[in-house]
């Protein structure tokens, strides 16, 4: 459980945490906190873009048939699904689209917050990880995952099923929270390296989304469950991480405006409340769609959210 730090010690613990090295000349980010705005976030390029660890612990995608030697809509599998993930730390790490060595997502997870502390899956709680689907002999039948979080401190827990479409552009990341304490918060954190680098990237937020592009590739992030915030910014100024430093997210920038760069996606949840219960579960289902259109991309998440995570499993298992 990492508590709030004093703000001498915050530029270092982050940047320590994401891995970040020092940055060039920016804009300026904001030095306090403002209420939720319509401008560009502030502090273009962001900091210096890197990947995720190399370690992975998973990786996946959905099985497509070949149709006279060759991937094709037209073979028994149906349309073909362009996506493969990886997995490391606990988290989604790289996320491809288009072709397999063509990244679109360094990393993906959930920031916790709560009375007196800040969590990131990747740092502060005890991972495992599992196959969803096994015969008896406990032998895996697909690459989808069941990623269970733990906080060391037993506050919440948080389990993902991570799996893609086999029938869309689309990620999709069934979450179970679990929260042990009145007020918790899940707050969903993405940094894009679309197009295969995260510093040429382009941002918005709306109140149910949230999206960024690179050069005619684009990727947009919905969920089943209502977002109560969204914000983009750049990454070490204006992103998510940044601005939840206090534990509490006061930033709503609905672009990163004409400037790219290393920009973060921030989907706020509702605090959890336990009324009077010892735990409270809640789920989310969250898809990330990519296509080479916006439309492309926010279409695929939708047709996904709409299939649902049983009937979307089911396919990408094999059994639908």
């Amino acid at each position: 459980m990492k508590p709030l730090l004093k703000p001498s010690l915050i530029a270092v613990t982050l940047a320590s945490a994401l891995g970040l090295a020092g940055c060039g000349e920016k804009s300026s980010a904001p030095e306090t906190k403002t209420d939720p705005v319509m401008t560009a976030a502030p502090g273009a390029p962001g900091a210096p873009s890197t990947w995720a660890y190399a370690g992975k612990t998973g990786i996946g995608s959905s099985y497509e048939a070949y149709k006279d030697l060759a991937y094709s809509d037209e073979a028994a599998t149906g349309k073909v699904s362009k996506v493969w993930f990886s997995l490391a730390e606990g988290i989604i790490t790289e996320t491809m689209f288009g072709l397999i060595h063509e990244a679109q997502i360094k990393d993906m997870q959930f920031v916790v917050t709560g009375k007196g502390f800040i969590d990131t899956e990747q740092h502060d709680t005890v991972s495992t990880i599992d196959y969803l689907y096994k015969d008896d002999a406990d032998r895996p039948l697909s690459l989808a995952y069941k990623i269970v979080n733990k906080d060391k401190e037993g506050k919440y827990s948080i389990e993902k099923h991570v799996f893609t479409d086999p029938s869309e552009n689309t990620l999709f990341v069934k979450t179970y929270f679990t929260a042990y304490e009145d007020g918790i918060t899940a707050n969903l954190i993405v940094n894009p390296h679309v197009n295969n680098n995260g510093s040429n990237d382009m941002a918005v937020a709306t109140k149910d989304s949230l999206s960024a592009e690179d050069n005619g590739s684009y990727l947009t992030v919905l969920s089943g469950s209502d977002f109560a915030k969204t914000s983009v910014g750049f990454i070490g100024e204006s992103d998510g991480l940044t601005d939840l430093k206090d534990g509490t997210m006061d930033w709503q920038y609905q672009t990163t405006g004409e400037v790219a760069g290393n920009v973060g996606l921030t989907a706020q949840f509702a605090p959890v409340a336990l009324n009077g219960k010892e735990s409270v579960t809640v789920e989310y289902d969250i898809a990330v769609g990519f296509g080479h259109s916006k439309a492309d991309s926010e279409s695929a998440a939708k047709a996904s959210l709409k299939r649902g995570y049983t009937d979307v499993l089911a396919h990408y298992n094999g059994e639908g």
